[in-house]
């Protein structure tokens, strides 16, 4: 398979799941759940998901206006999108890369819920290495100006 194709078939394989993704956190709003309900419900969940632990940090209660002041749509700009999320996200980088949690399905959850952002956006259009997001100069200044 050439390689142009392969790549329009993960395009469309990341698509169908999104739109998956869409229609059961609609249905589950429409019966009064919340992803958070699915994600930690037995039934529900995979085992991967039951098998983590609840994230410390209330995602819930956190201000998001940092990033949906500054990531707006329809067309999302990646330099402003990607300099909000990292602005939001870095100082709880620790906690939200600790995959024995729920904290950063939890955080994502939220950022979908309060900014209404397509699912994906940020994991698709921010990216920086291997690594993953470099927080190293973000976290400084975000840390000091939340004290």
């Amino acid at each position: 398979m050439s390689e142009k194709k392969e790549l329009g078939l993960q395009k469309t394989v990341v698509s169908l799941k999104e739109q998956l993704a869409r229609t059961t956190l609609r249905n589950l709003r429409a019966q009064g759940h919340t992803y958070i309900e699915l994600l930690s419900h037995p039934a529900t969940s995979r085992a991967l998901l039951r098998a983590k632990k609840p994230c410390k940090e209330d995602f819930a209660s956190k201000d998001y206006t940092i990033l949906t002041s500054r990531c707006k749509g329809p067309k999302y700009q990646a330099k402003a999108c990607c300099s909000a999320f990292k602005d939001f996200a870095c100082p709880y980088a620790e906690i939200i890369s600790d995959e024995t949690t729920l904290c950063a399905a939890e955080m994502f959850c939220y950022i979908q819920l309060y900014g209404r952002y397509p699912l994906g956006i940020f994991a698709n259009m921010c990216k920086e290495g291997k690594e993953g997001l470099d927080c190293t100069n973000v976290k400084a200044t975000s840390a000091s100006s939340r004290a």
